[in-house]
């Protein structure tokens, strides 16, 4: 029985490849107590060995890109090599500005912010991005399909998300999603959730 299952395992293990050191398998019931603990500490140290490789990320094969989500309580997220850091948000009547500071990581880029852009309150009412505010200036976004902006790598620049017609009664943003485009992807998103208004 022992034998039958340390073959077995030894079966799987050296049929994995780039293994360089081969566990004893051909154990009999004459075998010492020392070399049946010796077999089963090589088979051991093999088995954790193949789990690392299987844990590890493969390089061949890159993850499936998902547009990013933050959880409530988080406040930055990375997607197609753009950092969104939340500042945070305040309303003013059924009015509410988040500030979000932007920048790309690591090579110099330009970020297109889309009109498609959206806010969810916690109440159910969904709002489009109303207006947009950077290096000073105020885009209507019901009238412009997208603002860009030319970055310095890993410099980052203030955003204000504005929308309009959010529910007095809503405690939170329960959903900002953020459409924006670079030189990297055509287009993605990333979405900050519970953001409690202030």
């Amino acid at each position: 029985m022992l034998r039958l299952a340390i073959n077995c395992v030894g079966l799987v293990l050296l049929s994995a490849p780039a293994l360089a050191v081969e566990c004893r398998t051909d154990l009999n019931p004459t075998d010492s107590y020392r070399e049946l603990s010796q077999a089963l500490a090589c088979l051991q140290q093999r088995i954790q060995t193949l789990e690392q490789r299987s844990a590890a990320p493969s390089a061949a094969q890159p993850s499936a890109a998902r547009p990013a989500v933050v959880a409530p309580g988080e406040q930055t997220l990375e997607a197609d090599r753009v950092r969104f850091a939340l500042a945070g948000c305040t309303r003013r009547s059924s009015t509410v500005t988040c500030k979000i500071q932007i920048n790309p990581i690591g090579a110099d880029s330009n970020i297109t912010i889309q009109n498609e852009t959206f806010f969810a309150d916690n109440v159910g009412k969904q709002s489009k991005l109303s207006t947009l505010r950077v290096n000073g200036k105020d885009f209507e976004m019901t009238r412009t399909g997208s603002v860009r902006n030319d970055f310095v790598a890993d410099i980052p620049v203030l955003y204000e998300f504005t929308a309009e017609g959010i529910s007095p009664d809503a405690t939170q943003i329960a959903a900002l999603k953020i459409y924006f485009s670079n030189q990297r992807s055509r287009g993605s998103s990333v979405t900050f959730k519970g953001i409690n208004l202030n």
